[in-house]
């Protein structure tokens, strides 16, 4: 897993929202900027195809608990491959329940 990030962006990765398994591969950083524009917490995510989505899902469910319940006033992106067919959305309750959770 990696992020590619710009030498002019003073960075520290979050290895309290980091996870390597065999379900998912996930990097979060933060990006520290000055007092006047909130940080950024970028995360990447791969799920492969046989990754456990109910793994995927309680990963997500406890970093977006760490980085937004929280009073931290920070911006959170979210990238990744995910290995869902969200096409599936209304056919498949664990699709539907990863979905809703992202959203």
């Amino acid at each position: 897993m990696s992020i590619f990030i710009d030498k002019s962006h003073d960075f520290k990765i979050r290895n309290d929202l980091c996870v390597n398994s065999n379900s998912i591969e996930s990097l979060s950083i933060e990006i520290l900027n000055d007092n006047k524009t909130k940080n950024i917490i970028l995360n990447v995510t791969y799920r492969p195809p046989e990754g456990d989505l109910n793994f995927c899902e309680q990963y997500f469910r406890d970093f977006l608990t760490k980085t937004t319940k929280c009073k931290t006033n920070k911006n959170v992106v979210l990238a990744g491959d995910f290995n869902i067919d969200v096409l599936n959305f209304n056919n498949n309750k664990t699709i539907k329940n990863f979905v809703n959770l992202i959203f």
